[in-house]
């Protein structure tokens, strides 16, 4: 299913945003270890790409749980969820099916 891109939200301030989390966690490393922080240029790139997959693997995690509890509207302006509830239903007790 097909998501619907937001344009409240553009590539530029998303990664504006990444950017400001990678701030984040790299002084909370700093006031983890202090002022002892010996690390190479490998190092700081390892923990770098290791941060960067772990928020993105949050963010998709979390927006795709979003978009499941949320559902999504079809183009009649009916509610479609991405599983079944219980009763075999997309939620509507079988309004939409055909």
């Amino acid at each position: 299913m097909p998501f619907r891109k937001s344009s409240s939200m553009g590539t530029a301030e998303i990664e504006k945003l990444a950017e400001s989390w990678g701030k984040v966690v790299a002084r909370r490393v700093h006031e983890e270890v202090g002022p002892d922080l010996d690390l190479d240029a490998d190092d700081i790139e390892q923990m770098g790409i290791a941060a960067a997959c772990v928020v993105a693997r949050g963010t998709i995690t979390d927006l795709l749980e979003r978009h499941r509890r949320l559902g999504t509207q079809n183009a009649e302006g009916r509610r479609v969820t991405t599983t079944d509830d219980a009763d075999g239903t997309d939620g509507d007790g079988g309004r939409d099916r055909d």
